[in-house]
């Protein structure tokens, strides 16, 4: 019985993708398994992403997909997403804002009436990922910038210097960029 109700899940996704005027995109699907898929994709802020290769429109859920990006024409910017798991919840597409060791990624509020005249900011909750963990922005203070001090000394220093404040979410996201530069920085020079 739930065979048959996800195969006519799948037949109404499919021929959702067909009726409607989807804005597909070229694109490229990592699945878990690390296969590389390319072709077109559309991705609505579902938990679910099209993609349309050599005629035939695949739905792949959050769970069989490692990763997938995507060309935005509308807003001129590659799109970079990830699958993640938190504990206790099933896996979902979070965009990544900041790439490097310690990311932001954010994930869209489906409960919020979205409206791009007003900043990306509210329609989206923020996360830090570090170490395939998510943790809300809101608790960068207490739980990751003590981990990230603790992996480079001279951050409190980098911070004071920019006037920078941890419980800042602004302030955060360009804390993590240095985080991640200047870690990127040590490894390049360590392994010379």
């Amino acid at each position: 019985m739930k065979i048959l109700i996800g195969f006519l899940l799948l037949i109404g996704l499919v021929d959702y993708a067909g009726a409607f005027d989807l804005k597909w995109s070229q694109g490229v699907v990592v699945m878990v398994d690390g296969e590389v898929r390319q072709g077109e994709v559309v991705f609505q802020f579902a938990e679910i992403v099209l993609l349309r290769s050599e005629g035939e429109v695949n739905v792949l859920p959050a769970n069989k997909v490692q990763s997938f990006r995507y060309y935005d024409q509308k807003e001129n910017i590659n799109r970079n997403f990830v699958s993640t798991q938190p504990i206790g919840k099933p896996a979902a597409f979070y965009e990544i804002v900041v790439f490097g060791e310690v990311s932001v990624v954010r994930k869209f509020k489906p409960n919020v009436l979205y409206n791009k005249e007003h900043s990306d900011k509210n329609g989206f909750d923020y996360f830090v990922r570090i170490q395939n963990e998510l943790v809300t922005l809101k608790h960068f203070r207490t739980k990751v910038y003590p981990t990230l001090i603790e992996h480079f000394h001279g951050l409190p220093f980098a911070i004071s210097e920019r006037r920078l404040n941890p419980n800042y979410a602004g302030d955060a996201i360009q804390i993590i960029q240095i985080y991640n530069k200047e870690t990127s920085a040590e490894t390049v020079l360590v392994g010379i």
